[in-house]
């Protein structure tokens, strides 16, 4: 079992969810990538460090990062930042915000607004590092096809631990998976943004209909046949049901890049979260329906997979019961987010073949997928339920 930092976890490969605001423009009837954040700016981002920071640079790494541009800094303990009182060891993780969410207004203040929310609920999140004027963010001017672009900046210290894609989805740790999402919904209650009233992120589940603008990316008829019965499954078992479901801030993006875990003598521990960009007022059920849904396409688990549901079912409803509706929606809920994450994959792929993280979910997704699917909805229930009455007795 490998334990890695931060570093490991953006170099090796992020979430699917980060390719959510690159847009395809057409170029002479030919599709491709616009990348929205600045190549070559290393030097800008040293001096960015030392000038904003007060931080002197010993080594900069880039990181894998496909809507933000990412680093690895490693500083030394001298610095001029009276907001830190000791360098951190592992190093700060340096986010270049991309040009398309940089225009957003307070889109960086509502993640670190949920992020400290959290970490004062006892959930290990981020902190933000102020620059020596004080500010919680800076920024970065470069130029981009000639032309002078803002980018919003983010500082913040590395967090240790290992992302629970590396580590073997057991039936205890998806018990403690399902009730660490109910611990990030009672956690992020009473967050209050003006920001949050009315922004909904593409990756949301109030979306899915959008998934069929790219479905044709998806070469295999079995897997486009089943994608297609989930999505208009969709509108029928989960957006007819929204007004029963109870509201609330959801983190939105609940995969196993972005949970950390540590090796304690106990076993394995959930130790962390990351990626807020998806953070938005919702429906509470989504980041359940979002997080079974990708422990069930994990590579590394010991666990059936129509099981996967049951253990962290159980987890969760030993904090928030689930009402009659949250019970009815559940396996299309579940069902759609692996539609989305795997359609989505797919065409990104066909736009950038070279990119093998576009496919992330799909090694094991659609197999797991059309089992899962195929499977009558009383039969999934009774495994769960099953499940769930074993750790009440």
């Amino acid at each position: 079992m490998v334990f890695v930092n931060l570093a490991f976890i953006l170099h090796t490969g992020l979430s699917l969810v980060w390719l959510r605001n690159i847009r395809t423009v057409s170029v002479s009837s030919t599709s491709v990538m616009e990348t929205p954040y600045p190549q070559d700016i290393d030097d800008h981002v040293i001096s960015m460090l030392k000038n904003n920071y007060g931080f002197t640079v010993v080594s900069l790494k880039p990181l894998n990062g496909y809507v933000d541009r990412n680093y690895h800094a490693v500083v030394e303990r001298e610095h001029s930042n009276t907001d830190v009182e000791k360098v951190c060891d592992e190093g700060y993780l340096v986010k270049i915000v991309n040009h398309l969410d940089s225009k957003i207004p307070d889109f960086q203040m509502g993640q670190k607004l949920a992020m400290d929310k959290l970490n004062i609920a006892g959930i290990k999140c981020q902190e933000e590092i102020k620059t020596v004027e004080g500010e919680f963010f800076s920024s970065l001017t470069v130029k981009k096809d000639g032309v002078d672009v803002t980018y919003k900046v983010s500082v913040r210290p590395f967090l240790s631990g290992a992302i629970l894609g590396t580590v073997t989805l057991t039936a205890s740790l998806a018990y403690d998976i399902g009730h660490f999402v109910a611990g990030i919904s009672k956690g992020l209650q009473g967050l209050e943004f003006k920001f949050y009233e009315d922004y909904i992120p593409s990756w949301n589940m109030e979306n899915m209909t959008k998934v069929n603008d790219v479905l044709h990316a998806v070469d295999d008829i079995a897997h486009r046949k089943v994608a297609e019965e989930v999505l208009k499954a969709f509108d029928t078992d989960v957006l007819a049901r929204r007004r029963e479901f109870r509201r609330g801030q959801i983190h939105g993006d609940l995969n196993e890049q972005n949970i950390l875990v540590e090796k304690t003598s106990s076993g394995i521990e959930i130790c962390g979260l990351l990626d807020f960009q998806d953070c938005c007022m919702s429906y509470c059920i989504y980041d359940l329906g979002i997080a079974i849904a990708y422990m069930m396409m994990v590579m590394k688990s010991d666990v059936p997979v129509l099981d996967v549901g049951g253990h962290m079912i159980a987890g969760y409803e030993k904090v928030i019961q689930l009402n009659s509706a949250e019970r009815k929606c559940l396996k299309t809920l579940v069902a759609s987010r692996m539609v989305m994450s795997l359609v989505y994959g797919a065409y990104n792929y066909s736009l950038d073949p070279s990119n093998k993280y576009f496919l992330a979910t799909s090694y094991a997704g659609w197999s797991n997928l059309h089992s899962f699917w195929k499977t009558e909805e009383n039969v999934v229930w009774n495994r769960w339920d099953k499940i769930i009455k074993s750790y009440i007795m």
